[in-house]
This record gives structure tokens, C-alpha cells and sequence, in this order.
């Protein structure tokens, strides 16, 4: 085809190979409480983003802290058809969750953002999630980023006094495991989450595959592996939200300090054997540690019909103290590891998720059918 044939418009938008293109997909969901149970309520979609029908494998909870009625928890598996990002590929997300909805967020696998092309065009995901008077969890896979890659991530959170949030974000530049290392393109992700428009965490990573920040003590040191949990509870306004919120730091504090002593060097990990499994979780009433939930082996599915389980992580390692941390900063519980393998980090969160789902939602730690085998 010659030049003075071909359309202009077909360089901006759509399946053309130009600097300049972007091949977009975007999503909204939004989630309200229907017949006392968690529903999507509306999805529009454009693109290869899609999600699995709703499920319902936990009943609603009975003890729910600071709520008189909850609504029975909506699992909802986000899927994109392709596996991966390319060179010019956006997504888009956009959640919204209505007044006591509780919804729990997840993939079936791990993202990938693969190496850029001759362009260097930039592969972009972004996440919106607005929550007004309810409670969500927002757990994806581990990314996976491609030595070469130009990846761009954004995840931001909105909530209101009424609102809880559980979430986490895993990372792993290069492929390890194939002596990949990430020393070629560029990764810039922000995690931004507020309260009625003022900020309660940003964070920003932005750096250049190869460059000092990589190595440096004051950075990613050389490690391959990031990951990040965050947590907040109710906030403080009036009447039963101040007293919500007060139930909701307490758990908190309970949950960063439990944390803390697992990864505290001093800690005898040859005689505290449960502990080292996570099973340790804050009592939604007291908001003190204490008690366990029962658990399956790791990989095995629940039986049918049988009550809220989950698989059991496997004992943190004496030395993830090296690696990892909690906090409470503000209203938000932070956790973090820096490490070199991403199983490790993922068990970390999952023990930390152990202990606050209940703190927070008053359901026990109920794993999503997808995760099975997986985690």
C-alpha cells in the first residue's frame, strides 16, 4: 500500500505500530448490597478486560465489628484474556462499592508487562477503586516485569469514614528463577490511598532498569523482589463511626505488634511452631490476638459445603526479619518485604492477611477458590 493510500487516522488509535499508539481496554464495576448479599450491580467493558460470574463461598458474617448488618462477601476474579501487556497497552479499572458492600478482588494469575518494542512505547495499568460505606479487599497476583519493559502502574483508593480497605501489591523485576535480571528499561508505580480527598499513604517507586537506586542500600538493593500491604480501618466522624474507628486502630495496632514479634530475630521459631504459621488472628470483640481458625494442607480445596477454611502458609523463615517489616503510620497498618523470592512475600502478606480479615470484616480468612494450588 503506498503512503498517499494509507489513513492518518489509523495512527493514532488501534492496531498500528507508531510511537505514538495506544491500544486501550477499560472496565467498571460497580458493586451494591441486593436480598442482603454483595452484588455487581453494573459492568461496562471495552477491550480484553473481563470478570468471572460473582461468588459466594462465605456466609455473610455474624460478628461483623461496628456494623449491624453486613452483607454476605462477593468474590470477584478479574480477568485479561492476553496474560500480559504489551508496548502500548492501557488498562483500565474502574470499582466502585455502595453502601455495606463487601467485595473481594483477585486474579486467577500473575500480571506480566513484557519488554518494550524498537519504540519503547510504554505499557500502562491503572487501578480506580472508590469504596462509600464498605468494606473491600483488593488482593491481585504478584507483576511481573520483563527485563526491558517500560511498566506504569497507578492504584489509588478512595474511602469515606464508613469504609475499610485491605489491599496488596507484589512485584518482581525480571525473572529470577531464569537468571533474568531487570537492567534494561523503566518502572514507575504509585500507590496513592485517601479519605475523603486527604491523603492516608502515597507512595511513589520510579527508577531506570540498571541504574544505582537498584543496587544502593538506600534502595531496592539489589533485591528482586517488593512487596506491600496496606491496611486502614473506619475513620473518626461522628457517633458510631468515632467509635468504629477506635475498634479499627486497636485491631491494627494488635495485628502490627503480633506481626512484629513473629518477625523479631529473638523469637524462638523451633518452639512456637503455630505462631510461625500465621494462625494467630485478632479477636474481632477484644481486638487482642489470640485463637486460630481451622485450615486445610496447602493446595488442598475445602470440602464441600464445609465452612470458611483456608490453606495454611508455611512457616516464615528466621531470617525474614531481614527482610521484612509492619508498621502503623497514621491510620494505616503498612507491611513490606524486600527480598529475593516472591513465595516468601507471599506468604508474609497471606499471614498478615490471616490476622486482619477478621480484625476488620469479622469473617475468617476465607481464600478464594482461584488461589488454590497457587498459594
Amino acid at each position: 500500500m503506498s503512503a498517499a493510500t494509507v489513513n492518518p487516522a489509523n495512527n493514532l488509535h488501534g492496531h498500528c505500530f507508531t510511537p505514538d499508539r495506544r491500544w486501550n481496554a477499560r472496565m467498571d464495576l460497580d458493586f451494591a448490597v441486593r436480598q442482603g448479599r454483595t452484588a455487581l450491580a453494573k459492568m461496562q467493558f471495552s477491550g480484553p478486560l473481563r470478570v468471572q460470574r460473582p461468588f459466594y463461598p462465605e456466609a455473610a458474617p455474624t460478628n461483623a465489628p461496628g456494623r449491624a448488618q453486613a452483607s454476605q462477601p462477593c468474590h470477584c476474579c478479574l480477568l485479561h484474556p492476553p496474560g500480559g501487556l504489551v508496548s502500548g497497552d492501557d488498562l483500565n479499572l474502574a470499582v466502585r462499592l455502595e453502601q455495606g458492600a463487601h467485595v473481594l478482588l483477585t486474579a486467577p494469575s500473575a500480571s506480566k508487562f513484557y519488554a518494550a518494542d524498537a519504540h519503547n512505547v510504554a505499557q500502562r495499568q491503572t487501578s480506580d477503586l472508590a469504596v462509600t460505606g464498605g468494606m473491600l479487599e483488593w488482593l491481585p497476583r504478584e507483576t511481573i516485569i520483563y527485563d526491558g519493559a517500560r511498566a506504569e502502574m497507578r492504584t489509588s483508593v478512595e474511602l469515606d469514614n464508613a469504609s475499610a480497605c485491605i489491599g496488596w501489591e507484589m512485584i518482581c523485576l525480571g525473572r529470577p528463577a531464569a537468571n533474568e535480571r531487570f537492567t534494561h528499561g523503566s518502572v514507575r508505580q504509585s500507590l496513592i490511598l485517601t479519605r475523603k480527598g486527604l491523603p492516608l499513604l502515597h507512595e511513589v517507586l520510579r527508577f531506570v532498569g540498571g541504574d544505582a537506586l537498584q543496587e544502593c542500600a538506600c534502595g531496592l538493593g539489589g533485591q528482586a523482589v517488593s512487596a506491600t500491604l496496606f491496611a486502614v480501618g473506619r475513620g473518626a466522624g461522628t457517633g458510631d463511626t468515632t467509635d468504629a474507628a477506635g475498634h479499627d486502630l486497636a485491631a491494627l495496632e494488635a495485628c502490627c505488634a503480633a506481626l512484629q514479634d513473629l518477625l523479631s530475630p529473638s523469637r524462638d521459631f523451633d518452639a512456637a511452631p503455630d505462631d510461625a504459621l500465621g494462625n494467630t488472628h485478632v479477636d474481632t470483640t477484644g481486638g487482642t490476638p489470640g485463637g486460630t481458625h481451622d485450615a486445610v494442607p496447602c493446595g488442598q480445596s475445602p470440602a464441600a459445603g464445609g465452612s470458611s477454611v483456608q490453606a495454611r502458609p508455611v512457616p516464615l523463615p528466621a531470617h525474614m526479619g531481614e527482610r521484612a517489616g509492619a508498621t502503623v503510620r497514621g491510620e494505616v497498618l503498612v507491611v513490606r518485604y524486600l527480598g529475593p523470592d516472591m513465595e516468601e512475600a507471599r506468604n508474609l502478606l497471606l499471614t498478615a492477611w490471616n490476622m486482619l480479615r477478621p480484625a476488620l470484616t469479622g469473617c475468617p480468612p476465607h481464600m478464594p477458590r482461584i488461589w488454590y494450588g497457587a498459594f
